[in-house]
């Protein structure tokens, strides 16, 4: 099967996530753990990329990344290929470690910026592993908090804690902690294989696109919002098999609207 073409971040920040080969896990002890939070800031000595969060589980990571100097794809190859590299000596193993590409979806506004930081935190609560954020040590959660100062080497805090307060840290650390704790049914990038945030085109995936852009369906009408309904259109058009007519029914505009897009591609 072809590779499809990856939603592009018009603002540069992106979440990601990485799973083991086969869903095996990628870290087998703290010391693995360490090593791939050591690459972070190793392989990012001169700050061309950002980090705003990450949580490492036993078989997959997330990060909360801003590509800024460097493209996503450089940035992924870097770390992958680093700890790849790492494990399989340790190990005495070849093949690949991680299973196909780094799935990755576009974070256009403050709000889904929030949320997906949110989501990242809470990742080990929602699999069981933890009962409180605190107590999980592989995750960026406890930077934001002063708590663990060799995580905040590597976490750029200052952009999400200034969304909650940027007259006083410590207003800004109690919001960002009651903002954390909220339990939610958002839904963003898992491990689970029924979730394909860039592979599958539905009625979910439209929705989170254009949410994600800070508009609704019917805003694609708009002028204003022409730019956001044609990249919306070609996507689907890339990496579906769908007719101008299905496409035009799903995103309620006229077949000739469809149409005309299309025929630029």
């Amino acid at each position: 099967m072809p590779r499809t073409m990856r939603v592009k971040s018009s603002t540069g920040v992106y979440h990601v996530m990485v799973r083991g080969n086969e869903k095996k896990n990628i870290f087998s002890d703290d010391e693995d753990r360490e090593k791939f939070i050591s690459i972070l800031e190793q392989k990012n000595p001169n700050n061309n990329w950002r980090i705003y969060a990450f949580c490492l589980m036993d078989n997959h990571v997330h990060l909360l990344i801003d590509e800024m100097n460097e493209e996503l794809s450089q940035i992924m190859k870097i770390i992958n290929t680093s700890y790849a590299y790492y494990y399989n000596h340790k190990y005495e193993r070849t093949g690949h470690l991680f299973q196909d590409r780094y799935k990755s979806e576009p974070v256009e506004t403050d709000a889904y910026l929030l949320a997906a930081t949110r989501y990242i935190h809470r990742n080990p609560l929602k699999a069981g592993v933890i009962n409180d954020l605190k107590s999980y040590r592989w995750s960026s959660f406890n930077s934001y908090l002063n708590t663990n100062e060799e995580y905040s080497r590597i976490i750029d805090r200052n952009r999400i804690l200034e969304m909650f307060s940027n007259h006083s840290i410590i207003s800004a650390q109690n919001l960002f902690i009651e903002f954390m704790e909220q339990e939610t049914n958002e839904a963003f990038l898992d491990c689970s294989d029924n979730i394909e945030i860039n592979n599958t085109i539905s009625p979910d995936y439209i929705e989170n696109y254009i949410s994600r852009k800070g508009i609704m369906l019917k805003d694609l009408k708009s002028r204003q919002n022409r730019e956001i309904r044609d990249n919306l259109i070609k996507t689907i058009k890339q990496q579906s098999d769908f007719s101008i007519r299905e496409i035009a029914d799903l995103l309620k505009l006229s077949k000739s609207t469809v149409h005309n897009v299309c025929k630029e591609q």
